[in-house]
């Protein structure tokens, strides 16, 4: 098996004058474009605290920086609104590659990267905002699939052109990333098995019929101890004031950052108060990142999933 040409690792702060120099060469490049993008203020304050909360990431070709970008869960809640804060989605910023690679597609190799690592996480969207009056940009990222869903003028702020992508995540990137989403954590959890006992439930993109002919609603489910949410329109059968975690096959909620707490979305989505299951210390938990809910291989247990670094 041969290895990939380019390595992605999620910076450190001994990367950040590399992170730096590739910013500021890109800002270099960008005022001879006629565009005062990037211009407006000072990004090394912004991107130390970035990479401190393990959201930037770096690009090596050999040991050799050549791209940057940052990934997010938490939007600017000046051009996203509330409903869309709310719904798991990452974040693309500060994306930067190397002036000497330009017309080798890196740009367009990145965006690929980026929806590639949010699909393989369950988040089926990522997003980001271009200048308003950086034309040439948003064609560009018309021209890669992205959609461009409206544009906002906030005063005091040069951004608002918005835009989305939904994309299969893919296996013929020439990447090797990193990080593994992998199992962090066991959660203590219940079997519920009788389908008098299942939680009615949205279908969440999942549907059909598992290989054991469970129907989706009435098939082994594990309910996460002692974590209750007061629910938007679903409760539990038996308690009708809250909606308890339920996790099955079909069923893999995601447990993500919006901003203003952590949210669970998969039956219902909504912020996370107080009561966290036991073993689960929510101050431990990467901010601006996702994790999900799944059951194990044996389905004897409630595993939560997160980045796991190499």
């Amino acid at each position: 098996m041969t290895s990939a040409r380019y390595l992605m690792h999620r910076a450190t702060i001994s990367d950040l004058p590399a992170v730096m120099s590739l910013l500021d060469a890109r800002t270099a490049w960008l005022r001879t474009r006629e565009t005062n993008q990037w211009t407006t203020r000072e990004f090394e304050p912004v991107m130390r605290d970035a990479i401190n909360r393990g959201e930037t990431w770096l690009l090596t070709e050999a040991g050799r920086p050549v791209a940057t970008l940052t990934l997010t869960t938490v939007a600017d809640s000046d051009f996203w609104t509330l409903e869309e804060r709310r719904t798991p989605a990452f974040y693309l910023s500060k994306l930067a590659t190397r002036l000497d690679r330009k017309g080798e597609g890196l740009g367009a190799f990145l965006i690929d990267w980026a929806a590639d690592y949010a699909t393989k996480r369950g988040v089926l969207w990522l997003r980001w905002d271009v200048w308003r009056t950086n034309v040439d940009l948003q064609n560009y990222y018309l021209r890669l699939g992205a959609t461009l869903i409206r544009t906002v003028d906030v005063p005091g702020r040069h951004s608002g052109a918005l835009f989305e992508l939904s994309k299969a995540a893919r296996t013929d990137l020439d990447i090797s990333t990193a990080t593994e989403f992998a199992p962090v954590l066991t959660l203590p959890s219940t079997a519920r098995e009788s389908a008098a006992e299942i939680l009615p439930v949205d279908l969440y993109g999942y549907a059909g019929v598992d290989s054991a002919g469970n129907q989706l609603g009435h098939e082994f489910r594990r309910i996460v101890d002692g974590w209750k949410i007061s629910p938007l329109h679903t409760a539990d059968i038996h308690d009708p004031t809250v909606a308890l975690v339920s996790v099955s096959q079909h069923v893999r909620p995601l447990l993500h950052d919006a901003g203003d707490g952590w949210h669970l979305r998969g039956t219902f989505s909504k912020p996370v108060g107080d009561t966290w299951p036991t073993r689960l210390d929510p101050a431990a938990l990467r901010r601006g990142q996702v994790y999900r809910l799944q059951l194990s291989t044996d389905q004897r247990a409630v595993q939560l999933f997160g980045d796991i670094d190499r």
